[in-house]
């Protein structure tokens, strides 16, 4: 675990740190020093009142969930440690998940089921544990695909079926994106992939490519605008992802 190296805290006629002080900043800077012995895949279940907790509410979470459970994670190195851990396509705010993934690295060959107990009961009521993955020892995370969403509460799904076909035969699809200075416009249509109308309502598949990622909210505000609708009356959620082998 990350232990703090306390040294002589001394300096020389110019006010700088002597040899001994930097000698144990050093030490201290690298006591990443825990091997990563494994690395476990979660998926978990973010659904409810949870689906507006902000990514980095997210992170918070899992770090104090980590810390009750006594789980020996891996840290970063330097002075403000945090644990090694990588979601592969955060969520927008306000959209649910059936299939959400994080990624941490422990230092310690405790089994993962052991590992899954412990988190699953630290985790909620937030979120909800619901399957591990053994990794490859890597540093390096996995890059999503694709996702799959579900859009529902639509008032009339023949409508929206005619606007989707509509989109779909679009080659070019305008959204803004951020807001004040870093508004843009920008292209959504070569991040979506298909569509289809169930009995829930739509089904969406939207691409990852290497310079960015669609995003469902978009493409519901846009088909809400045409139908003239309240895109925030629409639940949002992620139902499958897919990775890069």
């Amino acid at each position: 675990m990350y232990k703090k190296k306390y040294v002589n805290n001394t300096f020389d006629d110019r006010g700088l740190p002597c040899n001994d002080l930097w000698r144990g900043v050093i030490e201290f800077m690298a006591e990443d020093t825990a091997n990563l012995v494994q690395k476990i895949s979660f998926t978990f279940e973010k659904a409810g009142l949870s689906r507006f907790y902000s990514h980095h509410d997210l992170m918070r979470h899992f770090e104090r969930a980590l810390r009750r459970a006594s789980l020996a994670v891996r840290l970063s190195s330097g002075f403000n440690p945090r644990p090694r851990m990588v979601f592969p396509h955060p969520l927008s705010l306000g959209v649910s998940s059936l299939c959400e993934e994080i990624e941490i690295e422990f230092t310690d060959s405790l089994p993962a089921e052991e590992i899954f107990r412990k988190l699953a009961v630290q985790v909620k009521p937030v979120v909800k544990l619901l399957a591990w993955k053994k990794l490859p020892p890597v540093k390096k995370g996995r890059k999503v695909v694709s996702s799959e969403y579900e859009i529902t509460g639509w008032p009339d799904l023949p409508a929206i079926a005619v606007e989707l076909g509509a989109m779909l035969e679009e080659e070019k699809i305008l959204v803004t994106r951020g807001h004040g200075r870093k508004e843009r416009l920008i292209d959504m249509r070569p991040y979506i992939i298909d569509g289809v109308i169930t009995a829930k309502g739509l089904r969406l598949k939207i691409k990852h490519l290497e310079n960015g990622a669609g995003r469902v909210d978009e493409v519901n505000k846009y088909l809400s605008e045409k139908l003239g609708l309240d895109w925030c009356s629409h639940e949002m959620t992620r139902v499958t992802m897919e990775f890069c082998n």
